[in-house]
């Protein structure tokens, strides 16, 4: 399947939308069930902090060795057929890691996971198909929704199905994900490709170039994959450091998960739209970037739970407040024909620290419970630097 290019849109089939939403929602539910009970699940099977790091950090690894592999395929063969083996992919991948009786066989069933939730911009690119530039932002916010949506159901959903047994949540995000496949290849149609290259997220040697030729916007690609990694300690270490420190059972961790999300997607989803206009984004990277500082400093030393829910709650908001406005920054600071290599090496990068941050999180926590959020509360002070420098070009209040 190979349609014609174009660069007019039309409007996106019934169900298009939705599917795609359905899509990264999935995956990131996915990512928020297995995120809390791996590291649990690990330790039953005798793996230590740092193995369990590593464990998490496999799936975003993975990503990031696959997803442009999946969009180079995309265009060749079509977003339809890509999408649809990407969830068909998940599935058979979480069913595996439902059944994995052994360390090694729960590294493979992450990493397939990983490899085939790489599809993320497939999903973008067809959203750009689909949309008109007036309407094309709009769309893109369908990501960014379905990212915190599923940041909330994920844990949310693993705290009622611990109930149902340890391995409960593999089974059903592998249903999940089947579900979804069938939807698609009812609902989803193939677009008309869109043939402007702005669009394309595809990372190359030129595209790196291009986008590491301009300093300031160097800056800003620095400060937002900080932010990633800085905020990787909380997804891999935060269940363990409830365990370990307070003796909190799994299930109370989940509910504590749920509630960072539920924050996460107040302010993403409606509070940032009125904040940015007031204040500037230089402005909401500086604040976003003292809040998750302080969060992760809180939660370093937090004793009583408390603390805890407290150091998580400013962490969650502080990351809410500071990725939009640091991807607004980038977005502005790049020229429209380059705005998707831009996002294809921002996409790439933090997929590759988030490796990098749940991995070392991992190894941090076996020196000191609180090693790995004093790092975070570091790397976001640098985030918050890098991110909050006005271009030349810019007003006071960015």
């Amino acid at each position: 399947m190979n349609p014609t290019p174009s660069n007019a849109n039309t409007a996106p089939a019934k169900g298009a939308l939705l599917t795609i939403f359905l899509t990264v929602l999935i995956d990131t539910i996915g990512f928020g069930l297995f995120v809390p009970y791996i590291a649990p699940f690990g330790r039953s099977l005798g793996a230590s902090d740092t193995i369990n790091g590593l464990l998490v950090g496999t799936f975003s690894l993975f990503q990031f060795v696959c997803a442009q592999a999946w969009g180079r395929l995309s265009d060749r063969i079509g977003r339809r057929p890509v999408l649809l083996m990407g969830l068909l992919g998940s599935s058979l991948a979480h069913l595996a890691f439902g059944f994995a009786a052994s360390l090694p066989l729960l590294f493979v069933a992450r990493a397939f996971a990983g490899g085939f939730g790489a599809t993320i911009s497939t999903a973008q690119a067809y959203i750009a198909d689909v949309t008109t530039p007036e309407t094309r932002t709009k769309g893109m916010g369908l990501i960014g929704a379905a990212f915190g949506l599923g940041f909330v159901l994920g844990p949310a959903l693993g705290f009622f199905l611990l109930e149902l047994g340890p391995r409960s949540p593999a089974y059903f995000a592998s249903l999940l994900s089947f579900a979804a496949c069938v939807f698609g290849f009812f609902k989803l149609k193939e677009p008309a490709r869109n043939a402007d290259p702005s669009l394309r997220r595809v990372v190359d040697r030129r595209s790196i170039a291009v986008v590491f030729a301009d300093t300031p916007r160097v800056r800003l690609l620095f400060g937002f994959v900080f932010v990633v990694l800085s905020f990787a300690a909380l997804e891999s270490m935060f269940t363990r450091l409830g365990q370990e420190r307070l003796h909190l059972e799994m299930r109370e961790m989940n509910g504590l998960f749920a509630i960072v999300g539920i924050l996460m997607v107040i302010v993403q989803g409606g509070l940032i739209r009125r904040l940015a206009p007031k204040y500037g984004e230089v402005t909401l990277v500086r604040a976003g970037s003292l809040l998750l500082v302080a969060g992760m400093l809180t939660l370093a030393f937090a004793t009583p739970p408390w603390l805890l829910i407290g150091g998580g709650m400013l962490a969650g908001v502080g990351y809410s407040v500071m990725f939009p406005a640091l991807q607004g920054r980038l977005s502005k600071a790049a020229p429209a024909a380059e705005q998707g290599a831009t996002f294809g090496v921002a996409q790439s990068g933090s997929s590759l620290c988030r490796f990098v941050g749940h991995s070392g999180a991992g190894l941090a926590f076996d020196v000191w419970t609180g090693l790995p959020f004093v790092l975070a509360a570091s790397i976001a002070l640098c985030a918050g630097l890098l991110g909050s420098k006005a271009r030349a070009t810019e007003g006071p209040r960015g």
